[in-house]
Parts: C-alpha cells; structure tokens; sequence
C-alpha cells in the first residue's frame, strides 16, 4: 500500500523488513532519489501503478503511486493486479518452446501441421515466423475478438472453430520471413496450437507449466462475462485487480477493456512481483530449457536500427546497452517489462493509466540504477 512515511524512512523500511542487512547510507539515498523522481510524477498523474527494480535476483526497490480505484480512493498497492495486456505474449511463446523442449512442436514446421482447419495458402508459414511476427498470416484479432464477443466460446480452440470458415481464401500478406509485421492474431492462433498439442486449454497449460513453477500467485487470465453482450467483467470480479482509467491527467475516464478475446496476445494480469518472480524462473533455467531461451532473444528478426523482436521478446540496444523487454498497453493499463543481461537489471512498471508513456520512466530509472551507486538486494515477499 502506498506509504505515508518520509522518503528516508521508507528506502529504510524497503530493505529491512526483509531481513537483510540494514542499507547502507549509498542505498538509502538511491532508494531516495527514485521515490523522490516517481512521486513527482504521480502528483503531476503521469504515474498511478507499481514500479519494481531488481538487480542480480533481488529486489533492490518496490513501491505502488496513486490509486487503484480513483472512485473509491482505493490507493494501489505491491499486491495491486494489472491487466499486462501485450506483455503476455512472452508468456505464449514460453508455452510454445516448453513444448518444443518436450519434442512436441517442431518451431520450423509449417502452422497447418497443427492447425489444418486455416486456409492451405497460409502453408509456407512456420511456427517460428508466428513467434518473430513475420509468418505473412494477415492480421485477423478484429474477427478473432468479435467472433469470441458474439458467440459463447470458453476456449480458444472453440473459437478458432468458428473463425477459420471465415478465413477462407485469404492469403498471406508477404511471403514467410519477408517481413516484419506486429500480428495479436498469429499469438492467438500460437495459443490454439498450445491448446490442441498439450491437449489440455491454453490458459490451463500456462496456469501449470508457468504460473505455479515461477511462483506467480497472483497472476491469471479474465474469463468471465457478464450477462449482457457478452463483454467481460471490469475490475471487480477480480479481486485486487486495479480499474483502468483512460483519458489525459487531471482528465480520467473509466476504461473497459474489451481484449480478452486474445488472451494468447494479451490476456493476462499479473502483479509486479509476478513479473519479478517470472524474471528469476527464466533466468535459472526453470520454464524453459536454457538453449530455447538463448533462441528466443537470438533468433530476433530485424525490425530496425538496434531494434528486432525475438520469441515474444523486443530486443534493442542504445549506448551500447542490450534490453531485452516488451510493452503492452491499450485500453486502460500499460505494462512495462524489461531485462538488462549484461547488468542483471529487471524493471518492472505496471500502471492503470491508458496514456502513460512507460519508455522514458523506465530509461531513467535504468541510468539510476546502473550508476556506480546502487542499492543492495532484497528478497521478494516481505
């Protein structure tokens, strides 16, 4: 919950309550610096949402701004949830290289091996070009979502079911591997292949194949509707999961998502430490296997100067620094998530502002943290 001790006192209390050694005095005026800089833009409502910092495994910084429900002056807190929305992706692609770790999916096979039911022009089209946004597939989330919104599907193969009769002779856009093209529906269709290979639902698999082994407690999938139209519930059907606000500063209007049709391109809601503790899991090892991971960031196809999208990861480099990260944002929320190898740096910023440019925030709080002065870890959970 937002603190109402002085800056001192809660880079002291950020620390310590988990035990580890008190900080030192280099510390204390880091911690300082960044809540100082992060307060300033949550009394100009630049900023409402939790930022979290860690360095090498640990937390060095956590602290939730502003309110999770301005209606209700609910302030947001480390235990608030945020819809992620784009940043599931990596997430989706997780689940495909677990598979293909197991021998299940060949990431070079064309889509129509586990997906017959698309159109036979899509045939050039490779798994692996799906994951790096470049497989040529046209860009269908508006029938995909509109098709899930009408009709009472519960699962994302049910609705594929439905949508495919409508693709029919649609052919690919550019030939496989020309060309790079951001694409939610090749995710959703990424999700049914998950779906239909693991023979369990997308959702269920993630839920046990990532979620529980991370330790993401708090983390899940919006699936519930509401009896009219067939949109889904808003914010208080899951607990602790912050409204969304649109709109400009000092101007807010309350957002109702209406994307969790896609949930493999972006159906998910999570915490900060949830993202944290998805970092940890990555990094040692435990979801994917350690070559596939490598893979994911180096099989990156170019999308421009110092910039190219991997396996459900944006890779790009500026002064010389590599951050592997992805965004997401639309209606309500935005999500930052980034991860610095070189350093050991994760940034994590989830905030339920629609309009809040995350990019800048996190730059600066990188050049913070990566100075000669930072402060030392903590562990997650206090």
């Amino acid at each position: 919950m937002r603190s109402i001790v002085p800056a001192a006192s809660l880079a002291l209390l950020l620390i310590t309550s988990a035990g580890a050694s008190p900080q030192t005095p280099e510390a204390t005026r880091f911690t300082t610096t960044v809540d100082s800089y992060l307060s300033r833009l949550e009394h100009a409502d630049s900023l409402s949402g939790t930022v979290l910092i860690a360095r090498g495994g640990h937390i060095i910084f956590e602290h939730s701004y502003g309110k999770a429900n301005v209606e209700l002056s609910v302030p947001n807190s480390n235990n608030t949830r945020y819809r992620i929305f784009s940043t599931t992706k990596q997430f989706t692609a997780a689940a495909v290289l677990i598979l293909a770790g197991e021998g299940r999916i060949d990431l070079h096979a064309s889509v129509l091996k586990y997906l017959p039911e698309l159109p036979s022009e899509w045939q050039g089209a490779t798994v692996q070009e799906m994951l790096t946004h470049t497989s040529g597939i046209p860009n269908e989330e508006n029938t995909w979502a509109q098709t899930f919104m009408q009709n009472d599907v519960k699962t994302q193969l049910a609705n594929l079911a439905l949508v495919a009769p409508k693709l029919a002779g649609h052919r690919l856009t550019d030939p496989p591997g020309s060309k790079w093209r951001y694409n939610n529906f090749a995710y959703d269709l990424l999700a049914c292949i998950v779906a239909r290979v693991s023979n369990q639902g997308y959702a269920s698999f993630v839920r046990e194949h990532i979620f529980t082994p991370a330790g993401m407690l708090d983390a899940g999938f919006d699936d519930r509707r509401q009896a009219e139209g067939g949109m889904y519930v808003g914010s208080a059907s899951i607990p602790r999961l912050a409204s969304g606000y649109n709109g400009t500063p000092g101007n807010l209007m309350t957002a109702f998502p209406q994307m969790f049709a896609s949930r493999g391109a972006g159906g998910i809601y999570a915490t900060a430490e949830d993202l944290f503790h998805y970092y940890n899991a990555i990094s040692a090892g435990r979801i994917v296997p350690p070559e596939l991971e490598r893979q994911a960031v180096d099989s990156a196809y170019s999308t421009g100067p110092d910039a190219a999208y991997g396996y459900g990861w944006m890779i790009s480099r500026k002064d010389s620094i590599t951050v592997v990260h992805h965004s997401g944002g639309t209606n309500g929320y935005v999500a930052d998530y980034a991860r610095y190898p070189a350093s050991r740096i994760c940034i994590v910023i989830l905030t339920n502002r629609g309009f809040t440019n995350l990019s800048p925030i996190r730059d600066t709080i990188f050049r913070m943290v990566s100075s000669p002065v930072h402060a030392s870890g903590r562990r997650p959970g206090a």
